[in-house]
């Protein structure tokens, strides 16, 4: 009896979620350790491998970090038939100093080394300095991107695509048929945003978590389940575009990282324009109003066969 009073009271409510804290950081730290064993045997033993680095934050979950992030293991996987290292626990391609590619995600400025290959990335920022010069650059995300590496002294061909644009290709859903009126895609940063939660008891509404999805056919067979998506994710409006599902770009806050040039870069590389955009959702909009905003989408404007013409490892 006195331990379920201490369980109720403030201090044992407080000390509970210490608690679970706690083993959740053990958690992370033991299945990141668990993730870098497996790597790192992986990278010995496998003779037909492609490094591939993508942000993979400290004390994070090295599996699902967050779904855009985490596909250049799926995607790079598909495309190649080749067994995927993430450069994160590359300990012994690093030493051999091998070629390392960046394909999806705002990542140029902070991961970029004299060994890398770009192949599709973009720039976060334009005010983020470059901190290396990469030994390659075969395609970017879009124009403002290559804008960046040629005012740095890169030489950056005028080829543009995302190639998570690519990622319906190469998986497809057996079966699926439209549950959801409306999928919303939050940037990690917004999952926890309270209008969420009021568009989550609606049944016609699909809330997406892109930090915690199972697996990535499983994210992509519950979006097209979808009849059209929101997103303040930018793969979310990506990989809508790839399966051909109307989407538009929604705003819940000024949280994310980089602002509007990562959006902007990507809607430029597809011929779309950008006036009216980002939607702010800061309040409710009853459910046909929020479909509506998906009315005026238009199919990505994109050569995919220029970006595939230059994957290095097709």
């Amino acid at each position: 009896m006195p331990s379920y009073f201490f369980k109720k009271s403030f201090i044992g409510q407080q000390w509970l979620h210490m608690k679970n804290k706690i083993i959740n950081k053990l958690r992370k730290i033991i299945k990141r350790e668990r993730y870098g064993l497996h790597y790192f045997l992986k990278d010995i033993i496998s003779r037909d491998k492609v490094v591939v680095n993508y942000w993979i934050p400290p004390q994070s979950d090295p599996e699902f970090y967050n779904f855009g992030d985490d596909l250049n293991r799926d995607l790079v996987g598909l495309i190649s038939g080749k067994t995927v290292i993430p450069y994160t626990f590359s300990s012994i391609s690093r030493l051999k100093k091998s070629v390392n590619y960046l394909c999806i995600g705002s990542v140029i400025s902070q991961l970029t080394n004299e060994r890398t290959v770009i192949w599709g990335s973009g720039v976060l920022s334009p005010e983020l300095p470059l901190k290396h010069k990469p030994l390659k650059v075969l395609a970017v995300r879009g124009p403002l991107s290559r804008d960046y590496l040629v005012k740095n002294g890169v030489d950056c061909p005028e080829i543009y695509g995302d190639p998570a644009l690519l990622l319906s290709k190469y998986y497809q859903p057996v079966s699926y048929k439209k549950k959801y009126k409306i999928g919303i895609i939050p940037h990690y940063t917004d999952k926890n945003n309270p209008l969420l939660d009021i568009y989550k008891k609606y049944s016609g509404v699909y809330v997406f978590d892109v930090q915690n999805y199972g697996n990535y056919k499983l994210f992509i067979d519950t979006l097209c389940s979808c009849e059209c998506v929101i997103s303040s994710s930018l793969h979310g409006l990506i990989i809508s575009d790839s399966y051909g599902i109307p989407n538009t770009w929604v705003e819940f806050s000024s949280g994310i990282l980089g602002g509007h040039f990562k959006f902007i870069d990507y809607l430029l590389s597809v011929q779309r324009s950008f006036d009216n955009f980002p939607v702010e959702l800061t309040t409710f909009i009853p459910l046909d109003e929020l479909q509506s905003l998906a009315g005026d989408w238009q199919p990505p404007k994109v050569d995919a066969r220029e970006l595939m013409s230059v994957c290095p490892f097709k």
